[in-house]
């Protein structure tokens, strides 16, 4: 017969076990030779599920094999006095696999299609040993006498046909354990799945040639959150490329994560997928980082919310490319790559923080004990994180500084810290800050500010605000004004919300954009209270570029304005 993948996750990795076990690469080349020698009489395959602490996982307590009713050496009482090749159980298991067996190398006919595969004839093997089709024999299928599963069984169990109810008694071979429950591979790509399953099949298969008769052995990952799974996909991929079996990856290849639980009332499934552009991404860190990711991947905490493929999942930030309690940020290449394939952080806006990272840090290196002594906080923990919020104050206030020696602009401040859509009042995204953060810890950063990318928006009344600030005192006072009373003024942290809205209030009386409801849309919350802590920064940045303008094209003579 020819076999073929069915699209069922839990079928397709006991078949791919089944492959796997006959030694083929793929499941084309798998003959009903290959099938009958690999299932044989079944004996092999009990006394690895014994051991096996994933089957139970799979198929629960009630299994023939692991039923101790008809277990006596599985007794607590009876461990190590009573053979276990005698128990009626053992010996019925093995039965119903061979039957299983000759009725798929059979391709026996029936009445009604697998509901699993939607192929194949359904099997009454299990009928003759007055068995029904539970959760016991196929995960989350109720039965009659429960419908406390996925699929309930009100009426009738499940129709399945041998070859899948044969694969679900393989699949703790291949099973590993993301997040404490049973995880299945799938994948648009089948040589992946296959090498996946197969991979973890060696392994459990090489874990329990070194136990003893009755020991049990943890499925791989148990107890590891995520990180075994990828752990493993990128040996598969780093074994691909080093074959050449794959060039490159197959640009329409995903992977499907099926994790589920089939045991106590409360049973559940989840599918977790990671999309092309993140196996891209882990392919390309196979290529060029492998060691460093698999030695990150090691030292990952067993929160789930903080390991990789739950932020790949996610499209969050990862904190293990960052520095933490005297642990080495990751490579720039690979923090790089993680922005661009997964965050879709553009690279401009990562090279415009890594220059503003060595503004900052060549400044205060060079500065006097305190400025070390700030360059010394910044380097330990991200300022906006920081508990002593002047930290972070300082760090703004020497970003400005760096603004007024003209060499950062309102627009370059926006491509790396862009406004938050619908949020009010005005607020931007503060991930820049992590990124400086990461870019400070590392001694090659780069010198050279990057010209281009596009240019992202902030609140449209900020540049009017400032241009018309700066272009009324500009006439009235002077621009040595604008430079005592405004710039050195924010320096000193001396300009307060009643300085803005005084500035507003002013403007207000000879141009009209200047009204209530534009305040509120700048500056106020939805309770009415004035949060203006960020529209001030950006009223500084705008106003330093202004007088640097200014002082540039020599527009210092009473009554010169800046358009």
């Amino acid at each position: 017969m020819l076999f073929t993948w069915t699209g069922n996750p839990w079928v397709d990795t006991g078949i791919a076990v089944i492959v796997a076990k006959s030694g083929k690469e793929r499941i084309e080349d798998l003959t009903d030779s290959d099938f009958d020698t690999v299932v044989s009489d079944g004996l092999w395959l009990a006394i690895a599920n014994r051991q096996l602490n994933a089957f139970t996982m799979v198929v629960g307590i009630n299994s023939p094999l692991t039923n101790t009713s008809l277990n006596p050496s599985m007794k607590k009482e009876n461990r190590g006095k009573l053979n276990h090749m005698e128990d009626p159980g053992l010996k019925q298991y093995c039965n119903l696999i061979k039957e299983l067996k000759e009725s798929v190398l059979e391709n026996s006919c029936g009445t009604f299609t697998c509901e699993s595969c939607g192929e194949r004839a359904a099997t009454d093997v299990l009928k003759k040993y007055k068995k029904e089709i539970g959760r016991d024999w196929f995960p989350l299928a109720g039965s009659i006498g429960s419908d406390a599963q996925m699929l309930p069984a009100a009426s009738r169990t499940a129709r399945i046909c041998s070859l899948c109810l044969l694969s679900i008694q393989f699949l703790p071979l291949g099973a590993i354990i993301v997040g404490g429950k049973i995880a299945c591979f799938q994948s648009t790509h089948m040589e992946l799945t296959q090498m996946f399953v197969g991979e973890i099949f060696n392994e459990t298969v090489n874990r329990l040639q070194l136990l003893k008769i009755g020991e049990k052995l943890s499925a791989v990952g148990q107890g590891k959150g995520t990180k075994e799974s990828l752990i493993m996909l990128i040996k598969i991929m780093g074994e691909l490329q080093q074959n050449k079996r794959m060039l490159e990856l197959p640009h329409h290849a995903s992977l499907n994560i099926w994790l589920f639980s089939n045991s106590g009332q409360e049973p559940d499934c989840d599918v977790v997928e990671i999309p092309n552009e993140a196996l891209v991404f882990l392919w390309d860190v196979t290529r060029s980082y492998r060691q460093e990711i698999e030695a990150t991947l090691r030292n990952e905490p067993k929160r789930i919310d903080f390991q990789l493929l739950e932020c790949i999942k996610r499209k969050s930030d990862y904190y293990g490319f960052y520095p933490y309690r005297g642990v080495k940020p990751a490579s720039k290449g690979l923090f790089e790559l993680y922005h661009a394939k997964i965050l879709e952080n553009s690279a401009h806006s990562l090279k415009l923080a890594e220059w503003l990272a060595y503004q900052v840090t060549s400044r205060l290196a060079e500065g006097d004990k305190n400025d070390k002594k700030f360059l010394s906080q910044l380097l330990k923990e991200n300022a906006y994180g920081n508990k002593d919020k002047t930290v972070l104050g300082r760090l703004k206030g020497l970003i400005a500084q760096i603004a007024e020696d003209g060499l950062f602009t309102l627009d370059d401040y926006t491509v790396i810290f862009p406004k938050e859509e619908k949020v009010y009042p005005l607020s931007v995204r503060k991930d820049a800050f992590k990124w400086i953060w990461f870019y400070i810890n590392h001694k090659d950063i780069n010198n050279i500010k990057t010209e281009g990318g596009d240019t992202l928006f902030t609140h449209p009344l900020i540049r009017s605000f400032a241009r018309d600030t700066f272009n009324y005192y500009q006439r009235e006072r002077g621009i040595k004004y604008i430079k005592r009373n405004i710039l050195d003024a924010f320096k000193k942290g001396e300009i307060a919300t009643s300085d803005l809205q005084r500035w507003f209030i002013n403007l207000s009386e000879t141009k009209d954009d200047y009204t209530n409801e534009a305040w509120d849309d700048l500056c106020r919350d939805a309770n009415g209270n004035n949060i203006t802590t960020e529209v001030r920064f950006q009223f500084r940045l705008e106003m330093a570029n202004l007088y640097r303008l200014a002082m540039t094209e020599n527009k210092t003579t009473e009554g010169g304005v800046i358009k």
